[in-house]
């Protein structure tokens, strides 16, 4: 079950019903104006509960559709390889300030917050580029895992 961050409802993926913002109510599906919240159209689309692997694959596959359609005629395979690049030294920036490396101080919250970024880039990536991302994390994983560690 999945919860409206907004009203606390039970919201149900709408998938495979063309490009909609995915999550709507469970009881009256289509219904978008049920709070009285700015955004309630587009507001479903975060899910509070139940984020898992799942939903990040979900969430990945809805933002290269609206990136796509915001976008048109920009090659998306270019435009998500750079995100993860930009997000990547986003996430360091934020470690290092974090870590007390940098000029000024920083959030565990900021770091949390890029890390995250970085994992949903990665897999918006991976839809650009047709990567099944999850079967090459299984295939690279056993490499990292059988290939043994050097003794330091």
């Amino acid at each position: 079950m999945k919860i409206c961050i907004y009203c606390d409802r039970e919201v149900v993926n709408r998938w495979g019903m063309g490009n909609t913002t995915g999550w709507v109510l469970a009881a009256d599906e289509g219904d978008d104006d049920h709070c009285d919240k700015a955004g309630a159209a587009a507001h479903h689309a975060v899910p509070q509960t139940d984020v898992g692997v799942p939903y990040v694959v979900e969430l990945a596959q809805e933002i290269f559709v609206r990136t796509s359609e915001k976008f048109p005629g920009v090659d998306q395979r270019v435009m998500q390889t750079l995100c993860v690049g930009e997000e990547a030294g986003e996430f360091v920036g934020a470690t290092r300030r974090y870590l007390g490396m940098a000029r000024r101080s920083g959030t565990f919250e900021e770091m949390e917050a890029e890390l995250a970024d970085v994992v949903i880039s990665a897999h918006v990536a991976a839809e650009a580029l047709g990567i099944d991302l999850l079967g090459a994390i299984g295939r690279k994983g056993q490499t990292i895992l059988t290939r043994g560690w050097k003794q330091v």
